[in-house]
């Protein structure tokens, strides 16, 4: 067996695998200290943004195309953690409020919206089961039709049953018994 080459110093200066597909440590915002870390400062920051006379038009224009006041709340808070405003627990805190506030923008523009806390997975699960069954049935169906129209034009062979060989009992002295 040959000897492998001798281990240099050099050997060592090579890159990490998988060192380029990441960031610097603490790059991102969200690996920072919240610029806002208190409720009260966030509370604060979306009252502002949210009831600003620019912003309002927006809230009111999503809500009217049907987008679910808690699903546009998420995605506020969810960007705020993400740039690095609040830390994830703040936004779990101040979703309720900014919740409410959206649904204050809809109640003053007269816009039907849906509030989204209410579990459509029932409906929408009741809804698959009885696509899904009615499909399945008609797949039964269809397979029945063709292997009766198959069975038709062929004659069954029967097969000899095969004899089972038997087991040797085992002899040993930890065999199981």
């Amino acid at each position: 067996m040959p000897n492998p080459a001798p281990v240099t110093e050099r050997d060592f200066d090579a890159p990490i695998m998988g060192a380029s597909l990441t960031g610097e440590l603490g790059a991102k915002p969200y690996e920072q200290p919240a610029t806002l870390p208190s409720v009260e400062e966030n509370l604060d920051y979306y009252m502002e943004a949210l009831l600003s006379p620019a912003m309002m038009p927006r809230i009111a224009a999503n809500l009217e195309r049907g987008r679910r006041v808690s699903d546009f709340a998420e995605f506020l808070v969810t960007s705020g953690v993400a740039e690095g405003r609040h830390t994830i627990d703040v936004g779990i805190l101040v979703l309720p409020t900014i919740i409410e506030m959206i649904a204050l923008i809809g109640d003053m523009y007269d816009i039907d919206f849906d509030m989204g806390l209410e579990a459509r997975s029932e409906e929408s699960k009741d809804s698959f089961i009885e696509v899904a069954e009615a499909a399945l049935s008609k797949t039964e169906d269809e397979e029945d039709e063709y292997v009766a129209s198959d069975m038709n034009d062929v004659e069954l062979e029967e097969e000899p049953e095969a004899e089972e060989a038997p087991v040797p009992e085992p002899s040993s002295l930890m065999a199981r018994r």
